[in-house]
């Protein structure tokens, strides 16, 4: 009983020898350190990008969910994404279901990823899980999405929570500021 009980310490010690051996070159090295940068200069690109957002949609004193998307080679398909809440993420409506703003915001930035084009002016038959319309009868649906190539590189940035042409209106002043932020580059 004893002897299992030693085996087992020692075996633990030797995974933990193992574990921190492996871990020792782990960090910052010259392969990966423009990997952190590209990492850090996206971020950046999606604070500028989320700041004017927040800017407008302060203007035009609405609330929801912001998302931007950035491509840096648009030979790959490596897209980083991030979210920001600005206020609201759902929007009841009375005995009807109400919108899911982050879902809605999803499917704005998806589609227009993958057209190249603002959401809800989609260019070719839409696919399932595409908004693709901004009518009358759902106006928190549609447009508000906007995406911009930098020549080589892609963004896109999207907001909903207001009417189609505010959410178009945020989404458009996001994509812009990440373009001047690129563009300084």
């Amino acid at each position: 009983m004893k002897q299992k009980k030693i085996r087992e310490i020692i075996t633990c010690l030797v995974l933990a020898a193992s574990v921190l051996t492996l871990n020792t070159g782990c960090g910052r090295t010259p392969a990966n350190e423009s990997v952190d940068d590209t990492i850090s200069h996206t971020d950046e690109l999606f604070e500028v990008a989320f700041s004017a957002m927040q800017a407008k949609a302060d203007e035009l004193g609405i609330k929801g969910v912001a998302m931007a998307a950035f491509l840096e080679d648009n030979a790959t398909l490596d897209w980083e994404m991030a979210t920001q809440i600005m206020g609201r993420v759902e929007i009841p409506h009375g005995k009807n279901p109400g919108w899911n703003i982050i879902a809605m915001v999803g499917a704005k930035i998806g589609e227009t990823m993958l057209t190249h084009a603002p959401s809800g002016h989609c260019p070719r038959p839409l696919m399932h899980g595409e908004v693709g319309f901004a009518d009358a009868e759902d106006p928190l649906n549609g447009e508000g999405a906007e995406f911009i190539d930098l020549g080589g590189a892609y963004c896109v940035c999207a907001f909903g929570g207001g009417s189609h042409q505010q959410d178009y209106v945020v989404g458009r002043a996001g994509a812009q500021a990440i373009k001047e932020a690129y563009l300084r580059l």
